[in-house]
């Protein structure tokens, strides 16, 4: 007897920029300004326009969206911007605390805690 069985439905392993979304966008390592996507290109890069008038072809790993994501979207090993004193800093997420703030460790080793709307998701 065969048994069909329906594919399980799979996440999406990328997120979707939009050309016009808001986004925070890795000028340099470790140092993130806030922009718009304005074009995807056919070698997966994505066109960034910086707020200062700069421009910069990333990967979708250095693009963050410029929203909070979800509680669905967040688990631990989560790739983040998370607020350090006045800037936003590349991390993971390390524990769940509950009640919607998350322990962080940014990828210099500090490590913190912040709420979920704190949060801006990186691309994969």
């Amino acid at each position: 007897t065969v048994v069909n069985t329906p594919p399980e439905p799979s996440l999406p392993t990328t997120p979707v920029f939009g050309v016009g979304m808001d986004v925070w966008a890795e000028w340099a390592e470790n140092d993130w300004y806030h922009g718009s996507v304005a074009a995807h290109h056919d070698n997966g890069l994505l066109l960034i326009h910086f707020d200062d008038g700069d421009q910069a072809e990333l990967r979708p790993d250095q693009v963050a969206f410029d929203t909070p994501p979800s509680p669905e979207e967040v688990s631990v090993g989560s790739r983040v911007l998370a607020p350090w004193m006045f800037s936003l800093y590349p991390a993971r997420v390390s524990e769940d605390k509950g009640n919607l703030k998350y322990g962080i460790q940014f990828d210099d080793g500090a490590s913190n805690s912040s709420k979920l709307n704190k949060l801006r998701l990186i691309g994969k």
